[in-house]
């Protein structure tokens, strides 16, 4: 209201107050409003165009005066398509009647690439370990079989090193070492069924 009546006395002092509307016009544009009002300008839409879209230029000025701590690149994005970067997939392990299944969830439509799947099964494998006054437990991010233990106890491994391979979903999966250390304790032998969560060996850094 106050802002209202300031526009109002603003365009009675420069003689420009025909109608009711000008204040409303000069209100919301208050630039091109003006220039309108002076004749100076065309109008940017007609009665017969509203409502008008969110992408006229019209709308955007309105947001930029209503919402002035929108930035410009925002507001000029308006309407235009979001690029969407490509989604890593996921593996998942989903329990359905008490049998856990492992499955890969990606966008749909994208294609899922066997390196992107590498990434996440070190990032999977990595966060499933727990510090004990041992060493560091490895548990197994999945339900699966034990296909081949590639370290003996004893052996000096490196963060990223393959300690072993399990078989899930009929695909192989390597375990890759969370970090450097020592084999203080392998507690599983090959064949051997595990579930998720379920300890593998212990590294001792």
């Amino acid at each position: 209201e106050p802002m209202y009546k300031k526009r109002r006395d603003e365009l009675e002092d420069m003689g420009l107050l025909r109608k009711e509307e000008d204040v409303l016009t000069y209100a919301i544009y208050p630039e091109v409003g003006l220039k309108f009002l002076k004749g100076e300008a065309k109008a940017e839409f007609e009665s017969k165009d509203l409502p008008l879209p969110i992408t006229h230029k019209a709308s955007k000025n309105l947001i930029k005066s209503l919402f002035p701590e929108v930035s410009e690149e925002i507001i000029n994005n308006i309407g235009k398509p979001v690029k969407i970067e490509r989604m890593a997939p996921r593996r998942l392990t989903v329990r359905v009647d008490g049998k856990e299944f492992d499955v890969i969830v990606g966008p749909k439509g994208q294609e899922i690439r066997e390196d992107e799947l590498e990434v996440e099964r070190v990032r999977q494998v990595s966060s499933k370990s727990v510090t004990s006054s041992q060493g560091k437990k490895i548990e197994s991010p999945m339900a699966g079989t034990i296909m081949k233990i590639l370290v003996r106890e004893g052996q000096k491994v490196n963060k990223g090193d393959t300690l072993l391979t399990l078989e899930a979903m009929k695909m192989e999966n390597p375990v890759a070492c969370p970090n450097a250390g020592i084999v203080e304790k392998i507690m599983v032998s090959e064949g051997q069924e595990v579930d998720r969560g379920a300890p593998l060996m212990i590294i001792r850094g």
